[in-house]
């Protein structure tokens, strides 16, 4: 694709709008919510509740309301009684409760899959001067960013492709083919917070999927070829796709991250 402002101005909108069909197909929110307030039905014998944003890593609180209104009848459960659930795809309480409700359980939760789709922090140790803009090469898993922000102990990395390892030395790089000269190096300590391009890389590719598909077919959208004479095969019939299809590879490729239950 050359690199010019028609370009640019067309992936520029494509990119959240294929974002959002990729969470409306997936049932599922994908960026971290911190202390989320969430409502959920009740019914008879529930014991697990499906947030929207998972996996859940923290449950600050959890209240049920018979009457589903929240107007002061409301109760607190005790902390012991409630927890995420092995995968943290569900909040589990320990005893089902004894009424239906609209809206009759409430929590307050942590959960998502990461703070942003390419930026990485990561605690490192330095050697040398790290610059805004430059390349980062994993020197044991091959991973390329770029330097997004630097701090006395941390970088902010925005991840172009491949995963960052812990404990690897990470060298700055003046281009993404070559050292270029660079001696700037650091250790990957730890990670304060990953990217979804590293946490859950094929989700970021099955965009990047639909987004190619879209570009190399933006004049003839629903072809599947051109014959010489000029007619075209097309792939559909008028009106038989969904509102948010996706491409079957792209599906191949997130399906399992899909929410089945709510």
């Amino acid at each position: 694709m050359t690199n010019n402002s028609a370009n640019r101005r067309a992936l520029t909108s494509w990119i959240p709008s294929v974002s959002d069909t990729v969470e409306n197909w997936l049932n599922r929110k994908l960026q971290m919510q911190i202390a989320f307030v969430e409502y959920f039905d009740v019914r008879y014998h529930t014991f697990e509740f499906y947030p929207t944003y998972y996996p859940v890593t923290n449950i600050e609180s959890a209240w049920t309301d018979s009457a589903g209104m929240w107007i002061g009848g409301q109760a607190q459960l005790s902390s012991i009684s409630y927890h995420p659930s092995v995968n943290g795809a569900a909040i589990t309480i320990n005893f089902a409760r004894p009424f239906e409700s609209k809206n009759g359980f409430m929590a307050t939760y942590d959960g998502g899959m990461a703070n942003s789709a390419v930026l990485s922090i990561y605690n490192v140790t330095f050697t040398g001067s790290w610059s805004v803009g430059k390349f980062c090469f994993g020197a044991t898993s091959n991973a390329v960013g770029l330097v997004n922000a630097a701090t006395a102990t941390t970088l902010t990395i925005e991840v172009l492709y491949g995963r960052f390892l812990v404990g690897e030395t990470l060298q700055q790089w003046d281009t993404e083919d070559s050292a270029g000269g660079s001696t700037q190096t650091a250790v990957y300590v730890s990670a304060s917070s990953l990217a979804l391009a590293e946490s859950y890389p094929e989700i970021v590719r099955g965009v990047e999927l639909q987004l190619r598909y879209m570009f190399k077919n933006k004049d003839r959208f629903e072809q599947e070829a051109i014959h010489k004479d000029g007619t075209s095969l097309r792939r559909r019939t008028k009106g038989s796709l969904p509102a948010n299809e996706l491409e079957a590879e792209v599906t191949m490729m997130i399906a399992h991250h899909r929410r089945m239950s709510f």
